[in-house]
């Protein structure tokens, strides 16, 4: 074999092998992904709370939601859900929040922080009673429900259970 042909064929080995590599290692640079936040979440149930407000009286289960330990997150990242039926929130004012039952509530609309971290809570009810209707609402109360703690952030189609909770009668 002639010296041209073998250095020929040495520099495109050596080309093909450069591909193959520089290939490889751009594949697995994009395949990179954001990794979910580390957190710790506590519940807190109270079954048949007298719940009164500015406007209406209720009776009501609620749980108490608060972040004891880890990461920081966005409230708009962070959300409560349930499968069962929906579920609505007290405001700070000790107020009822969210005109609708949902079964997802972010914590930005609960009215948490900017920033969520250790200490801070939010509180989600289900109605079992109006005080001022007479018909019973058509809600499960929270004893057979499961709650959880999603991290869902804006404009993307990840999302991490970061908490769990089901009620001692499910």
């Amino acid at each position: 074999m002639s010296p041209v042909i073998s250095v020929i064929l040495m520099v495109a080995i050596t080309v093909i092998l450069a591909a193959v590599i520089a290939t490889s290692v751009f594949v697995i640079g994009d395949t990179t992904t954001s990794v979910a936040p580390q957190a710790t979440f506590s519940f807190d149930l109270e079954d048949n709370v007298e719940y009164n407000t500015d406007y209406d009286s209720y009776t009501a289960d609620k749980v108490t939601i608060t972040h004891d330990a880890g990461d920081t997150i966005d409230s708009n990242s962070l959300a409560v859900r349930t499968y069962g039926d929906g579920i609505k929130y007290i405001k700070d004012n000790g107020n009822l929040g969210g005109f609708n039952y949902r079964s997802t509530w972010t914590f930005e609309e609960m009215g948490a922080p900017k920033k969520v971290s250790a200490g801070t809570s939010v509180t989600v009810v289900t109605i079992q009673q109006d005080a001022d209707d007479d018909a019973d609402r058509d809600v499960t109360s929270l004893n057979r429900q499961e709650l959880y703690v999603v991290y869902e952030p804006p404009n993307s189609d990840t999302s991490a259970t970061l908490g769990y909770w089901a009620g001692p009668d499910e």
